[in-house]
């Protein structure tokens, strides 16, 4: 008999971890951490413009403060650009960031919520679960000169 000890809690160097549905107009946030014995669960929603993104963020690393975990760390699903603001912010108040795969949440979610459809609410729990088993994908912050060639391999 091999008995292992199973630990889905998110190694971060003790970062309060938030999973963030991107959307058009709004970011659904979720993050779980703990708080004695307890699991304290944390959602958030605010609109997709750039001072809300920063405040909601803020927030977040007051709360990471108040509670003795070491910052913050956004996870999130590549949607075609409408994440770039929240990356951004991000990065500029010193946040890490982390990406995770949309066809594996999607999946996941399947799995989780026994639901294929499109639930905001439902999804950053999903996207944390994806992030807590390493499926996590990095960011790549590349110089402006890259974005310049790929316009200009686009033919």
């Amino acid at each position: 008999m091999k008995i292992n000890t199973l630990n889905d809690e998110l190694k971060l160097e003790n970062k309060l971890c938030v999973a963030v549905d991107v959307g058009k107009s709004s970011l659904d946030c979720y993050a779980v951490f703990k708080k004695g014995t307890s699991q304290m669960v944390v959602t958030d929603k605010f609109e997709n413009r750039s001072n809300m993104v920063r405040s909601g963020l803020m927030n977040f690393q007051k709360l990471a403060a108040e509670h003795g975990l070491g910052g913050v760390h956004v996870v999130c699903e590549p949607t075609g650009g409408c994440e770039q603001s929240l990356l951004r912010i991000a990065h500029e108040l010193k946040i890490s960031t982390a990406y995770v795969n949309g066809e594996s949440v999607n999946k996941l979610r399947i799995v989780r919520q026994n639901d294929t459809g499109k639930t905001d609410d439902l999804d950053p729990a999903t996207i944390l679960l994806a992030a807590t088993q390493g499926r996590q994908l990095t960011v790549r912050q590349l110089p402006a000169g890259y974005a310049e060639l790929r316009e200009l391999s686009v033919v």
